[in-house]
């Protein structure tokens, strides 16, 4: 049986059901960001993620 139910502390949610599809690059889809980011850290993408989630902060 599949588990329906929503986990509240499980932030990363609101990647699917918060962000517009058209706020991401098109290559990227909101699932698909979705299910690499709760890979964690076995994740061979999670650098270009990390670019895409955290880019260097410009103080100019």
């Amino acid at each position: 049986m599949i588990d329906n139910k929503i986990h509240k502390e499980n932030y990363l949610r609101a990647l699917i059901t918060d962000t517009s599809p058209f706020d991401l690059p098109i290559i990227i889809n909101n699932e698909g960001l979705y299910k690499n980011l709760i890979k964690g850290e076995d994740n061979p993408y999670l650098p270009i993620i990390n670019k895409l989630m955290y880019p260097p902060h410009d103080p100019t």
